[in-house]
Order: C-alpha cells, then sequence, then structure tokens
C-alpha cells in the first residue's frame, strides 16, 4: 500500500492490514473527529512504512471457523480440530501445508489465541431477507417464507 498523492509512492507499506482499517485513514489525514468506530488508521503507516507493524488480519469462513494471516504465515483452525497452516512468502499457493510439523505448533498457537474468544451468531441467510426502497431510504426485511429470492426466479419448464 503506497500513498497515493506522491508521485514517487515509495516506500511501499508491506505489513499486513484489515480492510476495515481503511475507514479511519481518510479520516485521521483530514483530522475528523473520532466517530467511534472500530480498528485503526494507517496513516502512521503512509507516513513512516520502515516503522509499520505486522498486524493478524481475520476472515471469517464459516460459524466458529476462521483464518488469519499476517505477511508471512496462514492459519486455518477447524471446528473438527483438523488445521493448515502456510508459509506465504515460500509457499504463497499454499501447496504445502505445515500444520503437522512440530516446529510450527508455537506460532499456530499464538495466531489462534490472538482470534476472537466468542464471534457473533450468523446472520440470515441472503435469500432469507428482502431489501425494502421507501424514497431515497431503504431497510432489509424478513422474506415470506416460500418467496424465491430476487434475482433467481423459479425457472419455467
Amino acid at each position: 500500500m503506497s500513498d497515493p498523492r506522491k508521485r514517487n509512492p515509495k516506500p511501499v507499506v508491506t505489513r499486513t492490514h484489515a480492510f476495515f482499517r481503511l475507514v479511519h485513514t481518510p479520516s485521521a489525514q483530514i483530522k475528523t473527529p473520532d466517530q467511534g468506530l472500530d480498528g485503526q488508521s494507517l496513516a502512521a503507516a503512509l507516513k513512516n512504512p520502515a516503522a509499520a507493524k505486522d498486524r493478524y488480519a481475520f476472515t471469517i469462513t464459516a460459524p466458529n471457523e476462521f483464518s488469519v494471516v499476517n505477511t508471512q504465515w496462514r492459519y486455518i483452525p477447524y471446528a473438527d480440530g483438523a488445521e493448515e497452516f502456510y508459509n506465504e512468502k515460500s509457499d504463497s499457493p499454499e501447496w504445502t501445508n505445515l500444520a503437522s510439523r512440530p516446529e510450527h505448533r508455537k506460532r499456530m498457537d499464538q495466531m489462534k489465541a490472538a482470534a476472537p474468544a466468542h464471534f457473533a451468531a450468523p446472520g440470515k441467510k441472503r435469500g432469507e431477507m428482502k431489501l425494502v426502497t421507501e424514497g431515497e431510504n431503504f431497510h432489509w426485511e424478513d422474506k415470506p417464507a416460500g418467496q424465491p429470492a430476487e434475482g433467481n426466479p423459479k425457472k419455467k419448464k
């Protein structure tokens, strides 16, 4: 990542950052008041990329399942106890699962411990809600049972 306002965008920030942090960066750049948003600004990392700290980024893949990644490693624990662990620098296609190698256990445990202790319950599925528009306003409502999903009408034979 680099500051697009600079003609020569080097140095580039090469540390892991989650996309939700991007919302704070413009706010910090233009000095808007804190609006209680979750996360941290990347403004300091853009000013001094060499001092940027590596952080974990999480992806929720299923209820109580996630993956966690930083600039070198990706760790994926599954609810059934299976695990995947990859070296993103030397194996970016993730061909070699290193999870069974004991020398990686400490790092895997650290990455797992960094995850939230509890995840929110999954929301409703896409087809269970309908978007209601009223002029320039909109909101979501439960879809009546049996109504097909928008954009996917039942095919006629």
